[in-house]
């Protein structure tokens, strides 16, 4: 059923002020009209200027591990700032809605990247842990992703292994831990000639290493992530 704007608005001020929104950072009440972060909280973002920089620092970061033709995240993670309540509502819980809106401030920020890629694929998830979690934060970005590229998404990648958490491992573990954990879902059909390899936040980059090892061979790829956690 269509319900008339001018009752819509009303109705969503009533639910705003006797069901509030809270800032996933600071846990302030929001003004109506902020939703996720508050605008205090979203300065604190760390912007990157990736997408403008051809071979950019991200894009060093997989200097000599595989073929990579463009890179970029959209914040750098701060351990202290907002970007890690982003993430850990995002993959956990409460915040999942809001990884499709940064998704599509992602895909604005790309939308006129001189990489023009057929399709986005998302990092998949072990079905065990997909199946617990009940969604794919990938994928959620991905699709917001899409919605302001209009690049579809693509999910011809699967997981075959499940793998033990990443976050506490060093760089050498990580990249162990993830060796062969993907495989092509159908592998007698065509891969997209070039594809952009979407994930929630690299940190050594060894996850995302080894999905596109599993693809590389047929495609160009890119990377994109809402946050890259740069080390010193």
């Amino acid at each position: 059923m269509h319900i008339p704007r001018f009752i819509l608005q009303p109705a969503e001020a009533l639910s705003f002020l006797f069901f509030p929104n809270h800032c996933l950072h600071c846990k302030a009440e929001m003004y109506h009209g902020e939703r996720h972060i508050c605008a205090r909280c979203r300065r604190l973002l760390h912007y990157t200027d990736h997408p403008h920089i051809h071979r950019n620092e991200l894009h060093r970061l997989f200097d000599g591990r595989f073929p990579l033709t463009a890179a970029a995240a959209l914040w750098y993670f701060d351990n202290e700032g907002p970007t890690r309540s982003l993430l850990h509502a995002l993959k956990y819980g409460g915040g999942l809605s809001a990884g499709w809106p940064f998704g599509a401030e992602l895909g604005r920020r790309i939308v006129n990247h001189e990489f023009k890629a057929e399709a986005l694929c998302p990092v998949p998830l072990h079905p065990k842990r997909q199946r617990k979690r009940g969604f794919n934060q990938a994928e959620v970005i991905a699709r917001g992703i899409s919605h302001t590229t209009g690049i579809p998404v693509w999910d011809g990648l699967k997981r075959v292994r499940k793998t033990e958490s990443q976050t506490k491992k060093d760089a050498w573990s990580r990249r162990q831990n993830v060796e062969n954990v993907f495989a092509l879902r159908w592998p007698n059909k065509p891969v997209p000639s070039s594809l952009w390899m979407v994930d929630d936040v690299i940190t050594t980059g060894s996850t995302l290493e080894s999905a596109c090892i599993t693809i590389a061979p047929q495609a160009q790829i890119g990377i994109l992530a809402l946050a890259w956690a740069q080390k010193a």
